[in-house]
Formats: structure tokens, C-alpha cells, sequence
């Protein structure tokens, strides 16, 4: 005998209840066509008829008799997996992992990260700073914070505001630059630009340039007086020992996600951590936008 399919079998559930094929159809909303055929190939893998048909109620036969009392069980078993699935969805506990880059989550998302665990002591978080961007779409982390121009299509989540970029460096550095000095640089490795852009905008002159490949180590090279730096204001701003140079010069850089994959988006844990970080976020906006200094703790 081959396997049986439940939704076969939850048809002929159907059409026991109701009494024919038509009224079994309008419940399923289907046509009367697929549940004659569904009857069947139920009937071919069971190896007996269960009705016999004719114009108006269709007539059970003993084997129908027989196997509906575990046709209802299978029917009432499928409506508890799905109530077990959905409690499942909305409880506040069991893992989440959360992703960001690494100079964001720990210059900026860390204070967000541990009130949410106090207040959700039954989540287990993993907190993983990666700047080589874990996938979602292969589950690899539940929620992350990015800064891209266009989320991929398959993950969902909340635009807030695009994370504008300044020049900073050390206070000896800025001074070095108003006197027209020589000033030492950082840029980006494999960026294909040998001087970028934002060099020349700010008038440094005969540039001694040093590539670095992370956020988070320009960070810190800008902080020792490796050079100055093109750096998100959010980052640099709560730096002490960096500076704003004096300039009108800024890049509105790309735009902030809180992001998870469509299939998790309703969970319950994922979206209280997804609204958490939103809230926080939008909370210091300002210091996003490069309009303060001082994040809103």
C-alpha cells in the first residue's frame, strides 16, 4: 500500500460530514472535480470504496464507518500542531541571534542589546559582530542591523534614516590641518580610489594615505592619530578623543535597517527584539543624523 496523504484523508472527512461531494467542495473551496479525484486515489491506496455515489447524498460504505473515528482524530491532531506552532510564535523566550557590524554593535547597539535581556530574561541571545554580514535568508542570524541602500527582497524590516559621515581625527591632527600641513589620512582597502574624494573636498593637501579594511579599526586608527578619517557620526561622536574637522563637508552615507527574513518577521521574540532596536534607534536619531553628539542613553 502507498503512503497515505492527509489532506486526502481530510477530505473524506469532509465529504462524510457534509454528505456529498458538492457540499463537501463549497467547504473546501474547491471544485467538486478535486474531491471526486481526492476520493479516488484515497479509495486506490486503501484498496475499497468508502461511498457509493449517486445524485444527491453519497452513501457510506463500512469501510468509511471504520476509518472516520481516526480521520477525526488525524483532523483534530492537525488543528492542535497548529495552535502548538502558533503558542510557539508568541512567546517571549528560548534563542535569538542578533548580527551587526562590528564597530556598530559594539559603539552603539550594546546598551539596547542589554535591556532587552533583562527585560526578557527567558530570550537567550547570541550577539555576533561580524563585518562579513551573516545571511539571514539562511537563518544564520534572526535580526540584523545593516547600512545598505536596498535591503535584499526576501528580508523585511524598518528604514531608519540614513547614518551621515564626517571627517575626524585627534586634536593635534585638526590643528596640523588649519595650519596647512601635511596631514595623514585613512581610506578604504580594494575602495579602487587611490586619494578619495573627501580629501580633496576638505582641502588636505599632499595627503599621506593609510588603507585600513574595517570601520571598527578606523575607528581606532583615527583615535591613536593615524590620520584622519571619513567616519559615521554616530561612531565618532562618542569617541573623547576625536574631533569634528571644521567643515561644511558631510556624506549622508547609506540608509539604517533593522532587519529580519519574511518567515521569522511575526515571531514573537524576533519582532520584540526588532521593535526594541527601532525604538533605540529612532531614540538617537540625532546622534544618527550627525546633528548631536552625545548618544540618548
Amino acid at each position: 500500500m502507498h503512503r497515505l496523504e492527509w489532506t486526502d484523508l481530510d477530505v473524506f472527512r469532509e465529504v462524510y460530514e457534509a454528505g456529498s461531494m458538492l457540499d463537501a467542495a463549497r467547504v473546501l473551496r474547491c471544485n467538486p472535480s478535486t474531491v471526486s479525484r481526492r476520493i479516488a486515489a484515497l479509495e486506490t491506496r486503501l484498496g475499497g470504496h468508502l461511498f457509493e455515489r449517486g445524485p444527491g447524498r453519497w452513501a457510506t460504505t463500512a469501510l468509511a464507518e471504520r476509518i472516520v473515528p481516526m480521520a477525526r482524530q488525524m483532523g483534530e491532531a492537525a488543528l492542535m500542531i497548529e495552535q502548538a506552532a502558533g503558542d510557539e510564535a508568541d512567546v517571549l523566550a528560548g534563542p535569538i541571534t542578533v548580527t551587526a557590524g562590528d564597530a556598530m554593535m559594539r559603539g552603539l547597539l550594546l546598551p539596547a542589546l542589554s535591556a532587552f535581556q533583562t527585560e526578557h530574561p527567558g530570550i537567550r541571545l547570541t550577539i555576533v559582530s561580524d563585518d562579513e554580514r551573516m545571511d539571514l535568508g539562511a537563518r544564520e542570524a534572526d535580526v540584523a542591523v545593516r547600512c545598505t541602500p536596498k535591503p535584499p527582497s526576501d528580508l523585511v524590516g524598518r528604514d531608519l534614516g540614513l547614518a551621515t559621515t564626517r571627517v575626524y581625527g585627534t586634536p593635534e591632527l585638526l590643528t596640523r590641518a588649519a595650519a596647512a600641513d601635511s596631514v595623514p589620512c585613512l581610506a578604504w582597502i580594494g575602495d579602487g580610489v587611490f586619494v578619495p574624494d573627501w580629501i580633496e573636498a576638505v582641502g588636505i593637501a599632499e595627503p599621506r594615505v593609510t588603507r585600513v579594511n574595517s570601520v571598527g579599526l578606523m575607528l581606532d586608527a583615527a583615535r591613536a592619530g593615524l590620520g584622519l578619517a571619513l567616519l559615521p557620526c554616530m561612531l565618532a561622536d562618542r569617541v573623547q578623543q576625536l574631533q569634528r574637522l571644521p567643515t561644511d563637508f558631510s556624506d549622508p552615507g547609506w540608509t539604517i535597517w533593522v532587519l529580519s527574513h519574511a518567515d521569522v518577521r511575526n515571531t514573537a521574540r524576533v519582532r520584540a527584539l526588532r521593535d526594541a532596536l527601532v525604538v533605540w534607534l529612532r531614540k538617537n536619531a540625532d546622534l544618527i543624523s550627525g546633528s548631536a553628539a552625545i548618544a540618548a542613553e
